[in-house]
């Protein structure tokens, strides 16, 4: 006996090696006829620390032989009952705990369960033989990780409930019986409630299963609460419905939280515009009792606004782009463009007093732009001084910042989602965030943002509009002017496409109403690039000539065929835009130009 403890202890100092390397801390005690085995490890032990832990227990069990056991036990009668060895196995996370239970209890192996004074459940093992044990700690982490899973699938599906219906439902969780349990449920509901719940009792005693559907829980615990004895026959059972019922409550709590943070973002939209309205009544609607009334309005639109971004802040992570910010930046590139053109027309407009009118718009325009500098600068850190004059520069600034805002506001919407849609949180993890949040500061300082970045101004506003497509639009219009933009910035549009798809997962909402065509949606840009140029990276498509494409089309079916000429259709509309527009500008160049001749 004592060289095969010497032997096993040598296999276990093997086996705790690799535990230590998957980031397992454990410990080894061999005493005469005792093994202690401690392992820690985190809330959700991943396949290798499992099977490191099985390599543990299977050496351990090689001093000694196994005798067959029929379930749970207390620590007392197991101490009488066991021979030879022991093996106790601590688990911190309760629901791995719970499942292994199960199993063990599933596959008669006779186990203890000792709780310590950190919630550590230590299972005192005597079990078959190292396959069966290995199969019961597989099963439970992979029933762990299926109901993690299951919660997800939950909150998704509930999301998605506006869709069309052709997705089956989720099935609820089916917990077998043994014949013991069945026996006694099924005579525990017929007593509880003898009419109403007796065809349950017939398919439990039948199928030796149950399914823990809301309607079943209930029955189920009126059953246990008439007849507490069963409570320790049924301790697998009773946990398998405290899991369904955690499921259950995370989708729920996935769905109030997408619910509740599409009401904010609305009350917001609808406020902002309320606001606008007001304003625009105001001004344009003449002086007196009226115009101080529209103004209140806007106060309070705008007050009902800055509620809701508050709460979306503080409640769901979410910030949204600041409407100041927004129209100060608008403001200064609308100003850049007004002095630019007085400017021009000051010096193609001749000599006299309408020249001095122009250049006195122009300067009036100036200083707009400044004070709205100023503002951007001093109250939000914002800073387009470098860019000032050049109204390219100025534009190019303005999309990069905005840009920035959106991709940060559609970012923390999906990290919000997947938050409210993840499973309950452990008072461990509560810990960790705790500690977290005092480690950042409340309220960060705002550092100014220079507009002149390595990249050139081009470059950069084409970043930004990549970054600006992900984020969604929220009108036609808005969708419309930024495809206006796309024009500007691109000498193909399939170049932008392919930016888009080299950038990859963005969120893409509403960019279909701008383009129009139902086969180029931007949910499915990413596929078509690849279905009809055979990639979606970049690289590849800029280092390809546009011949390239179509090279291989004969061999392709009609649909990729007919996928590439509407996409050569959509590019040609976008250049014939451009095209209207330069022949405008050329135009007008000429109307100047004639006008100056004249006026010589």
């Amino acid at each position: 006996m004592a060289d095969l403890v010497d032997d096993a202890a040598g296999q276990l100092q093997q086996a705790s090696t690799h535990l230590t390397r998957a980031g397992v801390r454990t410990s080894v005690t061999l005493a005469g006829k005792a093994t202690r085995i401690s392992a820690t490890t985190a809330s959700g032990a991943s396949g290798v620390v499992v099977r490191a832990l099985v390599a543990l227990l299977d050496a351990a069990r090689a001093a000694a032989g196994i005798r067959r056991g029929d379930g749970r036990v207390s620590l007392r009668r197991f101490t009488q009952l066991a021979e030879g060895k022991r093996e106790f196995v601590p688990i911190k996370d309760a629901e791995v705990a719970r499942q292994l239970s199960r199993e063990l209890r599933r596959h008669g192996v006779t186990f203890a369960v000792e709780r310590g004074a950190d919630k550590t459940l230590t299972f005192h093992v005597q079990g078959k033989d190292a396959g069966l044990i290995e199969h019961a700690l597989t099963q439970a982490s992979i029933r762990v990780d299926e109901r993690i899973r299951r919660a997800h699938e939950r909150g998704g599906k509930r999301n998605e409930a506006h869709s069309e219906s052709v997705e089956q439902e989720i099935e609820p969780e089916v917990v077998s019986l043994d014949a013991e349990q069945k026996s006694g449920l099924g005579d525990a509901i017929r007593a509880s409630r003898a009419d109403k719940d007796s065809e349950l009792a017939d398919v439990i005693e039948r199928d030796g299963a149950v399914a823990l559907t809301a309607e079943n829980l209930d029955a189920i615990d009126a059953a246990i609460a008439a007849q507490p004895e069963l409570q320790d026959s049924l301790a697998d059972v009773v946990a398998a419905m405290e899991d369904e019922r955690s499921a259950i409550t995370v989708s729920e709590a996935a769905e109030a939280a997408r619910a509740e943070v599409a009401s904010l973002q609305q009350q917001v939209r609808t406020a902002e515009r309320d606001a606008r309205e007001a304003r625009y009544a105001a001004d344009f609607g003449g002086e007196g009792p009226e115009r101080e009334a529209e103004l209140a309005r806007a106060v309070r639109a705008d007050e009902v606004a800055e509620a809701a971004r508050v709460e979306l802040r503080d409640r769901h992570g979410i910030e949204l782009p600041d409407p100041e910010v927004t129209a100060l930046m608008q403001q200064v590139e609308t100003a850049e463009r007004d002095a630019r053109e007085a400017r021009y027309a000051a010096d193609f407009g001749g000599e006299g007093p309408e020249r001095e009118v122009e250049l006195a718009r122009a300067v009036r325009a100036d200083e707009v732009a400044e004070a709205a500098r100023v503002e951007l600068r001093d109250r939000h850190g914002i800073d387009l001084s470098a860019a000032a004059g050049d109204h390219a520069a100025t534009r190019a600034a303005v999309q990069a910042e905005l840009g920035r805002q959106y991709t940060d506001a559609a970012g923390a919407r999906l990290e919000t989602a997947d938050r409210a849609a993840s499973p309950a949180t452990t008072n461990d993890q509560l810990s960790e965030r705790a500690e977290d949040a005092g480690r950042k500061e409340v309220a960060p300082s705002k550092q100014p943002k220079p507009a002149a970045e390595a990249k050139s101004s081009r470059e950069a506003a084409q970043e930004a509009l990549v970054a600006r497509y992900g984020a969604g639009f929220d009108t036609p219009r808005a969708a419309e002017s930024f495809a206006t933009s796309v024009v500007d910035l691109y000498e193909h549009s399939d170049d932008f496409l392919v930016a888009v798809a080299a950038r990859g997962g963005l969120p893409v909402t509403a960019f279909s109403d701008a383009w129009s065509n139902p086969d180029l949606t931007p949910a499915n840009v990413n596929s078509l690039l690849q279905q009809v140029y055979g990639t979606a990276d970049r690289g590849a498509l800029e280092r390809a000539q546009p011949a390239i494409k179509y090279s291989h089309l004969s061999q392709r079916d009609a649909t990729r065929e007919r996928v590439a000429s509407k996409i050569d259709a959509k590019v040609g509309d976008l250049k014939a835009g451009l095209a209207v527009g330069q022949q405008e500008s050329k135009l007008l160049q000429r109307g100047a130009a004639h006008s100056l001749h004249q006026g010589r």
